[in-house]
């Protein structure tokens, strides 16, 4: 398989574009398929396209698995951790929290500044727990 320089790897946003594009075009493919093999019941000669799964992309769009690597963060990194660390680091479903807090950094455009009636805490107490976030799920959820 051949794989990507720099000049030839594409950005999300590009990906997003030429998919979109792609399931247009075989969506379209697929309904002048449809008329031209009711027109070749007619006798009209039909013309198929080779399917997408045939076609070579010169880079693959999925990352192959040998090619991952880890890009964790922190010192230790979070998935290191064990035992008391797990709790002291909040990562466990006993221990974690969250918290629901106004940003307050400026907006540019306007110059306001991001408020909430009421913040959810860690120092205070009122940090949601998982048992009370998974009941407003329950209580909210959409279905």
């Amino acid at each position: 398989m051949k794989t990507c320089s720099a000049a030839e790897s594409i950005t999300r946003r590009e990906f997003v574009r030429k998919s979109s594009a792609l399931a247009a075009t075989a969506l379209a493919g697929g309904l002048s398929d449809t008329a031209q093999a009711a027109d070749g019941a007619a006798g009209a000669p039909s013309k198929v396209a080779a399917p997408l799964a045939t076609r070579a992309y010169p880079c693959p769009l999925i990352t192959p698995a040998d090619k991952f690597r880890d890009v964790s963060r922190g010192e230790p990194k979070p998935h290191t951790l064990t035992g008391a660390a797990l709790e002291q680091a909040r990562l466990t479903p006993e221990s974690w929290r969250l918290e629901i807090t106004a940003d307050t950094t400026p907006n540019p455009p306007s110059k306001d500044v991001a408020g909430i009636s009421h913040s959810l805490r860690l120092s205070d107490g009122t940090a949601l727990d998982l048992a009370a976030l998974t009941e407003l799920g329950r209580k909210h959820g959409v279905k």
